[in-house]
């Protein structure tokens, strides 16, 4: 059973190194996650903030896989294996559009909106947070090289 925790978290660090639409999915995990705890989220709206981040990073993952797969199998241009990976990644647009419905109700309600201002009133440091990070996530999305395919006539 370890060994499928191990394996798994194999795959969760390898994706993240290697491919930017996961590290920019992550940079906005991050950022949901820092601006939630500066505006005191309630438990529904972590949970739905949560779930989205879960679902659309999950599904990204899916994605790249279901396309280096298509990519091993047919090297070649083929059909089928374009409407296959169009489709996989018109899901993982759908559900990132969707998070992102989801982050506009919990973030842009008018006493969130309030209480972030207030607070950044009190304490003005805190505005260079996010500028901070988005610098950051500058960095990381601009990364690492993309993985590369084994030639498919060779062993798998």
């Amino acid at each position: 059973m370890f060994s499928s925790f191990r394996w798994a978290w194999t795959g969760i660090i390898g994706a993240a190194r290697h491919q930017r639409n996961i590290r920019i999915m992550l940079c906005f995990a991050v950022h949901v996650i820092l601006f939630g705890t500066l505006a005191g989220l309630e438990t529904w709206a972590w949970a739905a903030c949560l779930i989205c981040a879960g679902a659309v990073l999950g599904l990204e993952m899916l994605n790249t896989a279901l396309e280096r797969l298509c990519d091993l199998v047919c090297p070649e241009r083929n059909e089928i294996i374009r409407i296959c990976k169009d489709t996989a990644a018109g899901g993982s647009l759908f559900v990132s559009l969707s998070a992102a419905a989801v982050g506009g109700v919990v973030f842009f309600r008018p006493e969130l909106l309030g209480g972030l201002w207030a607070l950044l009133a009190e304490r003005p440091w805190l505005a260079a947070l996010p500028a901070v990070s988005l610098c950051l996530s500058v960095f990381l999305i601009k990364g690492r090289r993309k993985w590369r395919l084994k030639d498919p006539a060779s062993s798998c």
